[in-house]
């Protein structure tokens, strides 16, 4: 499977308690679960695995399973519902495996409750570029190193963009850096941003400007041109459209 698309519906953090348990069920979307502390055991089919810190659970829909912790380490994790793009989709992960769990995949997972939680702007958009680059991290560090490839390429543009963020693009610098075909980068570029290339640019750049607007005292005019307008007209009319406000109405707001 070389292209993955989650659409993220829910984020949990969770700390157990004595008793707690998941009784035997089976989901209609899919679950990731990653143990991050304590201990507790999950039974599959006829089969119960114990469960430690840093094991990931991958329960795809329809699979029966059911989860309990332990009586004295009680299990800590987190856990996200998604759903995947195209028809019988899943990961390419076993029920249960054990991966060495880095500090960026932990201060994702975190990153990731925090923006479901919080509900900012385009918080749907946020957590799947968070999930999309914690499954890159689990597959990166996975025991086989199994990558999707289109993944790879698409979070690669992604990093670009994030560290360049007042830069100008085209298409076609970004296809470049993809090392894919123009039309076959758009399609899994919208698939799993929910834009296309230009838009995700653009409420990037919209986005620096609002915080800058609301920390720091620099003229509306030179915010713009930081963020790579040109025309003032333009980016009040761009602000307005993304944020339902003018920029100097939201600064004024700020104060």
């Amino acid at each position: 499977m070389e292209c993955i698309y989650p659409d993220v519906s829910f984020v949990i953090d969770r700390q157990t308690y004595k008793g707690w348990k998941v009784g035997t069920r089976a989901l209609k979307d899919h679950e990731l679960v990653l143990i991050t502390a304590g201990k507790g055991s999950v039974t599959v089919g006829n089969r119960n695995y114990p469960l430690k810190e840093n094991d990931i659970l991958y329960f795809p829909p329809g699979l029966i399973h059911a989860l309990n912790t332990d009586e004295t380490n009680f299990m800590i994790f987190y856990a996200a519902h998604f759903d995947l793009a195209g028809k019988g989709g899943r990961l390419p992960l076993p029920v249960r495996s054990h991966v060495d769990v880095s500090i960026q995949i932990r201060r994702l997972w975190r990153e990731m409750h925090e923006v479901y939680i919080k509900k900012p702007y385009m918080r749907q958009w946020k957590q799947n570029i968070i999930f999309q680059n914690i499954l890159y991290e689990i597959f990166a560090v996975s025991r086989d190193n199994i990558l999707p490839k289109n993944l790879q390429r698409v979070n690669k543009v992604i990093a670009y963009i994030h560290a360049n963020p007042y830069k100008k693009f085209s298409v076609a610098d970004l296809t470049q850096i993809a090392g894919i075909k123009k039309a076959y980068f758009m399609h899994i570029f919208k698939a799993i941003t929910k834009q296309t290339p230009l838009k995700y640019t653009l409420n990037l750049k919209l986005e620096h400007s609002k915080n800058m607007l609301a920390n720091t005292s620099l003229p509306i005019k030179e915010i713009a041109e930081i963020c790579g307008f040109n025309d003032g007209l333009y980016y009040s009319r761009m602000f307005r459209s993304a944020f339902g406000i003018s920029p100097s109405a939201f600064r004024a707001e700020m104060k």
